[in-house]
């Protein structure tokens, strides 16, 4: 395109004499000298305001009001910081500042950034294309410290003596408090079982616990239960989940995890005693030194608090309303009504299970507070009310 070829002078010339002559609107004209409209309209306005001599006078590039030079002190303390620290960025790094350093004043996070580009400590990254999803916009309203537990294994890796390492982590959804990391040598429910056994003791008992739909926290039979989940259940929590394949649906322990990662296992320790060292340092320092900016640059420690809800360790379900019947399960989980047996689950052998009539010949069935699903004693059919939404489709 021959207009493209001419300098910018001569460029703003030519658009004047055809926009004066009014035959063409201002996109046509923008489309032609590929100029943005924003630019167009900047370009008639000086046109208009200072006439077209001035209009044409180049302007100058340089900023209007001088930088302000950072000092050299606050300077070194700020790339100190970063080395020591190399996964935070500016926001926490002057958070920090200004709490170690209060003569200091305000300190800006571009401030920081500015510093950390001059010295080449500051990598770009691509922006995150997940803008939805999470617990609140998906399960749960605004909740208060302990109402949401989440609990998740990090990904397995091999620590120097060829042994794997299963880190199992568990933290407080409102207030980002790292309850527990401890590097498991198996995934086993009954390994969760002790490990919770410590965090429930140390800090009581939430009223939620969000998991994804790995093993050790889901099975495959009806109402999906497992030992752990049971065990949960009878303590008076709630246990959710999320849909399968949907992670950004915990992105706040998501999140955790890959800091977790970066700061602890690359490269792994050589043996568990020194990897669960790593694991008791990074969760000193994420729950008592690292501002978060999702609770407005405070500490995870500054503002969570052990629950009221005691453990107290119980092995058996509260009593059900008297609008249920009760059945226990057999020794392989199932229950009998009428003539038909319904097997349930591994899980809920010798367990209570609450029986409500919906019509005569539907029931629905419910271990606890958990609606189960239903089932039909004239055909044997049965219902899974827990089941997961397929992909795409919300949880209600």
């Amino acid at each position: 395109m021959p207009w493209l070829q001419t300098d910018p002078m001569e460029q703003q010339v030519q658009f004047f004499l055809e926009y004066k002559r009014g035959d063409r609107t201002i996109v046509d004209l923008s489309k032609k000298y590929g100029i943005s409209r924003k630019t167009a309209y900047k370009w008639l306005t000086r046109f208009r305001e200072e006439g077209y001599k001035c209009a044409l006078i180049p302007r100058s590039r340089a900023r209007k009001t001088p930088l302000k030079r950072i000092d050299s002190q606050l300077e070194s303390r700020i790339v100190g910081l970063r080395q020591q620290k190399p996964r935070w960025g500016g926001k926490k790094i002057a958070e920090l500042l200004m709490t170690k350093y209060p003569e200091y004043g305000k300190i800006h996070a571009s401030t920081v950034n500015r510093v950390l580009t001059r010295h080449g400590l500051i990598t770009p990254r691509k922006r995150s294309r997940v803008k939805y999803g999470g617990i609140h916009s998906v399960q749960e309203g605004k909740s208060e410290s302990n109402d949401i537990w989440t609990i998740d294994f990090k990904g397995d890796f091999v620590l120097g003596n060829k042994l794997r390492c299963y880190p199992l982590t568990i933290q407080d959804f409102e207030t980002r408090f790292l309850l527990c990391c401890h590097g498991l040598s198996e995934p086993k429910i009954s390994k969760c079982i002790d490990i919770m056994d410590l965090v429930f003791t140390e800090f009581g008992l939430p009223r939620v616990i969000h998991s994804d739909n790995g093993t050790q926290f889901v099975s495959g039979g009806f109402g999906g239960l497992n030992m752990l989940s049971v065990w949960w259940i009878k303590q008076g929590i709630m246990p959710k989940r999320s849909r399968p394949r949907h992670p950004e649906e915990n992105p706040r322990h998501e999140r955790m995890h890959r800091e977790l990662k970066a700061e602890t296992a690359k490269p792994p320790k050589a043996d568990f005693n020194q990897q669960q060292v790593a694991f008791n340092k990074f969760r000193y320092e994420y729950n008592c030194e690292r501002p978060h900016e999702g609770i407005e640059m405070k500490t995870p420690a500054s503002i969570y608090t052990p629950s009221n809800r005691a453990y107290n360790r119980k092995d058996k379900l509260d009593d059900y309303s008297e609008l249920f019947d009760v059945q226990r399960a057999n020794n392989t989980g199932a229950i009998k009504l009428g003539r038909r047996k319904f097997q349930l689950s591994l899980a809920l052998r010798n367990e209570p299970i609450g029986i409500k009539l919906k019509t005569p010949n539907d029931v629905e069935l419910y271990y606890g507070p958990i609606f189960l699903g239903e089932a039909n004693l004239q055909t044997g059919g049965m219902i899974d009310r827990t089941k997961i939404p397929k992909r795409g489709k919300h949880i209600k």
